[in-house]
Formats: structure tokens, sequence, C-alpha cells
């Protein structure tokens, strides 16, 4: 389930994303399988 403390972890993300340019792409990595990944790349 969603917790709220990731908000921050999440909105860096996005910010990331957001400051891209061209061509550029992301990855996104799990480490310790806890379904943040899986709800990062659904959001």
């Amino acid at each position: 389930p969603f917790k709220a403390h990731h908000a921050e972890l999440f909105s860096g993300w996005f910010e990331h994303l957001a400051g891209l340019e061209g061509d550029s792409a992301g990855l996104v990595n799990c480490a310790a399988g806890k379904d943040r990944t899986g709800i990062l790349c659904a959001l």
C-alpha cells in the first residue's frame, strides 16, 4: 500500500523526469521489493 512518506520520493522522480530534454530516458530500479517501483511506474 501507498505510504504518505513516499510522496517526497515520488515527487523528486517526477521533477527529474520533467527536467529531461529530447529523447532522454529514465531508469527505475527495484532494490528491496516493497512495491515502490510498481507504484511509481503505475503513476
